[in-house]
């Protein structure tokens, strides 16, 4: 449920960042995202599932949605080509790309997905290949495999530094997925030790939750994926780290304080993806509103918050009568077919 919390942090501050009110601060988020992804799959791989399991219960959590998106802006594009970036075109082959999860350079020079939030699915999708391998490899070793796949991935792109893959794949961030896996396996170990240790932990991960904005002002280079700086992780990570670990440890205490604090958090956390793949349309439409209307550009601080509580309301609407059904259906279907062989 906590989980749940920091997600939700990490979607809103997110969205934040992209409104351009702070044009630093918020992009710790993808970096909580990475690390939080890390523990879960961890997390679900100590339950011994199957490869083949795993891989389909992880292609549907993320596949349709983002098939979903990316069709919604073509069609966008195709009506209106005049909300596009400047420089940016339309290539059949780039949106096949996208849609395979394949890191590619655009026309602007970017290595961004058609969706351009998409680009971290490439890394999401790659981790989740990773940790399928391990599973098929060894289920008792399957983490520690899955972390040697990913950074032998990162090795290997080094090779390649020519190719869209190999830039993209050689960034570094790649690690913070390993720093969730390793997260998940120190919390098991540390688990249950006392209210003092678990009052320490929780002032750290408030201490960490508070520094994350000043951390991020640190970077100077570029934030784009492939850049191969090791800038962001250096800063980032170390909070990161902290807040999911502190997530971990308050767990029981927030069951036993009960759910209704945290229904809002949980809720919004649930709704994170949505939110993620859909906030940029919203964003794009407010800031064309707002600037024809009022004159007001999208960073203006009212307008900026508006986005946000908009675009999260949204993207909760998205989830729960788009997102979440058709999950649910999508399970139900492979269920029976698995149970018909």
């Amino acid at each position: 449920m906590l989980l749940q919390v920091v997600r939700c942090f990490a979607a809103l501050v997110v969205v934040w960042h992209h409104t351009g009110s702070a044009p630093k601060f918020g992009v710790a988020g993808v970096d909580l995202f990475f690390v939080l992804s890390g523990c879960i799959m961890s997390m679900l791989m100590m339950r011994g599932p199957t490869p083949s399991e795993f891989l389909r219960r992880r292609l549907i959590r993320i596949v349709p949605m983002y098939l979903l998106a990316t069709l919604a802006l073509l069609l966008a594009f195709l009506i209106a080509p005049s909300i596009r970036r400047t420089g940016l075109t339309l290539s059949w082959n780039e949106i096949l790309q996208s849609l395979l999860f394949l890191p590619y350079e655009n026309s602007r020079g970017e290595l961004s997905p058609f969706l351009s939030v998409g680009w971290t699915l490439n890394f999401e999708i790659a981790f989740y290949l990773c940790c399928t391998a391990g599973l098929f490899l060894s289920r008792k070793f399957s983490t520690a495999l899955a972390a040697i796949l990913a950074i032998s991935l990162f090795g290997v792109a080094h090779f390649f530094p020519k190719s869209a893959t190999g830039r993209f794949f050689s960034d570094p961030l790649i690690f913070e997925f390993i720093a969730g896996m390793l997260i998940y396996k120190f919390w098991l170990v540390t688990r249950s030790r006392g209210y003092v240790f678990t009052i320490t932990v929780g002032s750290l991960g408030l201490i960490s939750l508070i520094a994350l904005p000043f951390a991020e002002q640190l970077i100077v280079g570029s934030i784009s994926p492939g850049v191969q700086s090791y800038e962001r992780p250096l800063y980032l990570l170390p909070f990161a780290a902290v807040i999911v670990y502190a997530a971990l440890v308050l767990e029981p205490y927030t069951r036993n304080l009960g759910q209704r604090w945290l229904s809002l958090g949980v809720r919004i956390g649930d709704a994170s993806y949505a939110i993620y793949l859909t906030h940029m349309f919203v964003l794009t439409s407010i800031s064309k509103f707002s600037n024809a209307v009022w004159g007001k550009e999208l960073a203006w601080p009212p307008v900026a918050l508006a986005s946000v509580l908009i675009a999260t309301l949204i993207g909760i609407v998205i989830h729960e009568y788009i997102d979440a059904p058709l999950q649910k259906l999508l399970r139900r279907r492979t269920l029976a077919r698995t149970n018909t062989k």
